[in-house]
Order: structure tokens, then sequence, then C-alpha cells
């Protein structure tokens, strides 16, 4: 596996991604038919824009040519957030996730950041692990989230940069 920025002709397996992910992740927290509404070429046109705007920084990770995950950094008005994680539902478990928010981390630090945060839903507690044993800390609740046209109540993490 390797982890290396976003091209162009990633958009397409990113979308793809992001909707298989997303299904997988958050069934059971968010209603059904908000999940359908996530479709690939839905999330596709999501990533179409994300990626064009300013202090946007996408990562991908690979493995034998197919996209297994991707993050992405954003630089908003609160700061920098890790805007998202997300890895394939067949590849989890495998260091991916992990691969993917230290080559967020660095790419920030190497930008002079010194705090991120982060955004995850209230009820997804194995992402909450997962970010928690990174060494996020839980500042708080921060309001909702529409996932496939569905509110979903979100939680605010930050890490620090040393």
């Amino acid at each position: 596996m390797i982890v290396r920025p976003f091209q162009d002709e990633d958009l397409e397996q990113v979308g793809l991604l992001h909707s298989r992910s997303r299904r997988a992740a958050y069934a059971g927290l968010v209603p059904a038919a908000a999940l359908a509404a996530v479709t690939p070429e839905a999330q596709v046109e999501v990533w179409r824009r994300r990626v064009t705007q300013h202090g946007t920084s996408v990562f991908v990770a690979e493995n034998e040519g197919a996209l297994v995950g991707f993050a992405s950094l954003l630089v908003t008005p609160e700061g920098c957030e890790l805007d998202a994680i997300h890895v394939d539902p067949d590849a989890q478990r495998a260091g991916v996730g992990s691969a993917l928010m230290h080559a967020a981390v660095e790419h920030a630090r190497s930008r002079g950041v010194d705090r991120l945060h982060l955004l995850v839903i209230g009820d997804n507690e194995r992402a909450q692990a997962f970010y928690r044993r990174a060494g996020w800390e839980l500042t708080g609740p921060a309001g909702a989230h529409d996932i496939g046209g569905a509110q979903a109540r979100v939680v605010r993490y930050e890490l620090i940069l040393e």
C-alpha cells in the first residue's frame, strides 16, 4: 500500500469509495433512506467540488492499483480540519486509516499547523475510538451534519501537533 496525493484520475474511485464507506460506517446510525441517497455518482460530484476548493489537500491510499482509502484536510475559519478519512469496508483493520491520518497530520505539520480538529458522528463509537487511540481529544458537541438529507449529531475532536 502507498499513500500519495490525490490526482484528477482518482475522482471516480474516491466517489465510489466514499459511498461504500459511508454506507458501511453509518448503517444503523443514519436512516436507511438517507444512506440510499449517498450514491457513488453523488459523491463524485461532492469530491469534484471539494478538490478544487482553496485550502483542500486530499491523500489516497492505493493497493495494487485500486484505491482503498482517502483523507482530506480543509482549511476553515476555525482552523485546519481533518475533513474526512474513509476506508473501503473490505480494507478496514489493515492500517489504511492510520496511514492516511499520519500523512494528513504530517502534511499539516509541514505547513506550520499546530492543531487540527475533526467532526465525527456522535453515535459512531468505532470512529471515535480510532481517533482517541491516535491521541485526539473530545472537545464537545458540534451541531449536526447532513448525510443524504438526514441530520446526524456530530462531536468535535482536537489534536495538538507538537
